[in-house]
């Protein structure tokens, strides 16, 4: 454990071990999720992957979505479709790396003085998407807003292990917690739980305002959504793509006939068969297929018949 006077000789980018220094992506990756997934040759061309040159800037990545987005507010989004793109329209304090390691976003390190303290330190000149700048302020209020029952946030169980949020200082905030939490810093990290919104905004839901290294640009329903590079995004020369089009397909089929006429660079399919299939007859033209890591919760509630039964519960688990 650090004591809590090592924050006062602490600088940015100068933490103590163990605040885990912040450990830069060099390119940036969109976080896509299904159970298969189909990149395009060309897609793979315009990033460099695989190959030594440097990726090239610019251009225009088109996905095909087989989901519309329900809310694009982080805080009270509950639609799974809503996540890829609040992934790419909004941050948190904290992330995950390509190796699946958390490490700082919008903080630059965090100190650890006792099981229930956490005291990040945050970026300056962090901008959001309106040119409000972000401070320790929007961190307490985001987490006002999730814990406030009227937002009904999904969130809120994640952190209700949270007794205080204070400001100490506009890039600093200090989180109490009521006990130990072995999953605290692993909800800051994931999208959308710990993403951070702008205090005294509204209409999120539809016009979302993050720091993300996307901004929203347009949205026609059942049609398609499109995003633009975020020029104020906070990491340097990032991100490479100049807009991301997202385009939506109501079917499985739909998307393979996208995919095959190259009218998308990119999907996913919830079927791995038909991903399997694609790549057996045009192997030319699928590069990239593989499994990702998303899963489907079912939830359930404990309270009322039959599942109050923990014999019913072992059941449903076997």
């Amino acid at each position: 454990m650090l004591n809590t006077t090592d924050l006062d000789t602490a600088t940015d980018g100068a933490w103590p071990d163990g605040v885990h220094d912040p450990r830069r992506r060099s390119l940036l990756l969109l976080a896509l999720t299904g159970s298969a997934v189909a990149i395009s040759p060309a897609v793979l061309a315009q990033s460099g992957a695989g190959a030594a040159g440097v990726p090239k800037r610019g251009g225009t990545l088109t996905i095909g979505a087989d989901a519309d987005p329900i809310g694009l507010d982080p805080n009270t989004a509950k639609a799974y479709s809503s996540f890829d793109f609040t992934a790419l329209l909004y941050t948190g304090l904290l992330r995950w790396n390509a190796e699946m390691k958390i490490e700082p976003d919008l903080a630059t390190g965090y100190l650890v003085p006792n099981d229930t303290t956490y005291i990040f330190r945050l970026r300056q000149g962090v901008k959001f998407h309106n040119g409000q700048a972000f401070t320790a302020e929007d961190v307490k209020s985001t987490f006002e807003r999730i814990a406030d029952p009227a937002n009904a946030s999904p969130s809120a169980t994640l952190f209700s292990g949270i007794k205080a949020v204070t400001v100490v200082d506009p890039f600093t905030v200090k989180f109490e917690l009521k006990a130990p939490s072995a999953t605290f810093l692993s909800y800051m990290a994931t999208n959308p739980f710990g993403c951070i919104t702008p205090r005294g905004v509204a209409g999120l839901v539809t016009k979302p305002v993050g720091t993300g290294p996307f901004v929203f640009d347009s949205y026609e329903p059942n049609q398609q959504f499109t995003l633009k590079a975020n020029p104020d995004y906070y990491e340097a020369n990032q991100p490479y793509l100049s807009t991301v089009v997202f385009k939506f397909f109501k079917d499985q089929g739909s998307l393979a006939s996208a995919l095959r006429s190259k009218a998308i660079d990119m999907t996913w399919f919830k079927d791995p068969k038909i991903s399997a299939q694609i790549v057996k007859t045009t192997p030319d033209l699928v590069s990239a297929p593989g499994k990702t890591s998303r899963t489907f919760p079912v939830w359930i509630n404990m309270k009322t018949k039959p599942f109050n039964d923990v014999k019913v519960r072992r059941a449903l688990r076997a």
